[in-house]
């Protein structure tokens, strides 16, 4: 073959090649699933490859949101709830498991977190603005304890030991269905994503070099952030009071609960956790904001990632305009690179809590000071932490 045909062909496999490497996009999908927004983005090098992924990912979707609805009377959940009172209840095997692991973080909450705190969630009604008596909520309260479940291994069976029982796995189905999504993609051999289901979120690989930029919105204004985060191959979830509420005579009523009182927890506006899993983080922020990061918590033994006693200011950034105050505290200020950039802060309203042996981070905006006596003492954890190699929080390795 001479050199002109040699170019040519050259040429003509260039040619046949582009279109080809052209195909390699960024391919997104939204859509209404478990009563919120879920929504995917990837990388697909392949768009007919990255359509089936996300066709997988949503279907799932809609298979666990079946699995345990509690809107919906024939999900399995629901049978749980209808006849878990009279005897036991046969489930499956992946929904017996997450009843189980609910139970784990319940016992590393002391209680804070507990899907039982349904029993009188039930009472509330966002929509036709219902809320319950102090009467209805006394008569109910007995019956939110995790401990009243009883669990048989063997059998996958689910009894409620207590009358008037009932169980809502809305505080860490979420982030169990978005840790779903990303298997699938994953055994898809998508390396670059994210998924989201409401305020719980999971990001597979980078942004093709870079990280995820993920903003956690102002608890006000829909249209502002309080800041953002870049982040890779990490979950994070945020749970607020602004989701489902109505506010009535001064007081907001709104779906987290804290099932010690039956009330709608107060003492925060927002809670956000990163960890490896949208799992850890959908039932961790639930904590966080019950608890206010103000309690301390056996969670720090108990779990290697799970919360710890000992929050502080970040300096983070102001939720309100014109502040002007800077964080005070320079040594939190150095150990904390990631959220430094933020002009202004109120130390009452942004914490900083760490996880032990797993990069996470906490972030509240609140309406009550975190004991700042603790500041010192997560500084001095993380620090420990990175002598004995461990690996540190994004923006803590100061």
């Amino acid at each position: 073959m001479n050199s002109g045909n040699a170019r040519l062909w050259s040429l003509v496999a260039l040619a046949s090649a582009a279109p080809h490497l052209a195909e390699a996009a960024w391919m997104q999908r939204t859509e209404a699933i478990m009563g919120t927004r879920v929504y995917v983005q990837l990388w697909a090098d392949d768009p007919l490859k990255g359509n089936a992924a996300l066709d997988a990912v949503m279907a799932d979707m809609r298979r666990i949101d079946a699995l345990m609805s509690h809107y919906k009377p024939a999900s399995p959940l629901s049978q749980i709830n209808a006849h878990a009172n009279s005897g036991p209840v046969q489930v499956d095997k992946e929904l017996f498991d997450l009843i189980k692991l609910s139970t784990h973080y319940s016992q590393i909450t002391e209680g804070a977190f507990d899907i039982t705190y349904a029993s009188v969630g039930y009472l509330y009604d966002y929509r036709r603005h219902i809320h319950p008596t102090e009467e209805q909520i006394r008569k109910a309260l007995p019956a939110v304890n995790w401990r009243n479940m009883l669990l048989d291994e063997g059998h996958h069976t689910v009894r409620f030991e207590h009358p008037g029982m009932r169980i809502d796995l809305g505080g860490i189905g979420k982030g169990y269905a978005v840790d779903h999504g990303v298997a699938i993609l994953k055994a898809r051999g998508i390396r670059h994503a994210v998924v989201t289901a409401g305020g719980d979120s999971r990001i597979l690989g980078d942004h093709m070099g870079r990280p995820w930029l993920v903003a956690i919105r102002h608890p006000d204004d829909p249209r502002k952030v309080v800041t953002r985060i870049p982040l890779s191959d990490t979950a994070m979830s945020t749970s607020g009071d602004y989701e489902r509420y109505f506010d009535e005579n001064g007081v907001r009523y709104h779906h987290i609960i804290d099932p010690r009182t039956g009330h709608s927890a107060g003492k925060v506006r927002s809670a956000t956790i990163l960890a490896p899993t949208a799992t850890q983080t959908d039932g961790m922020s639930k904590t966080a904001f019950v608890l206010a990061l103000r309690k301390r918590s056996r969670s720090s033994t108990a779990c290697p990632n799970t919360m710890r006693s000992s929050c502080a200011p970040t300096g983070a950034c102001c939720t309100r305009t014109g502040c002007g105050r800077r964080c005070r505290d320079r040594r939190a200020r150095r150990r904390l690179p990631l959220l430094r950039r933020a002009p202004v802060c109120h130390p009452e309203q942004h914490v900083h809590l760490g996880f032990r042996g797993q990069p996470v981070l906490g972030l509240v905006t609140g309406r009550k000071a975190a004991p700042l006596g603790t500041q010192i003492s997560t500084l001095r954890n993380h620090r420990a932490a990175r002598f004995r190699g461990e690996r540190q929080p994004h923006g803590l390795a100061g």
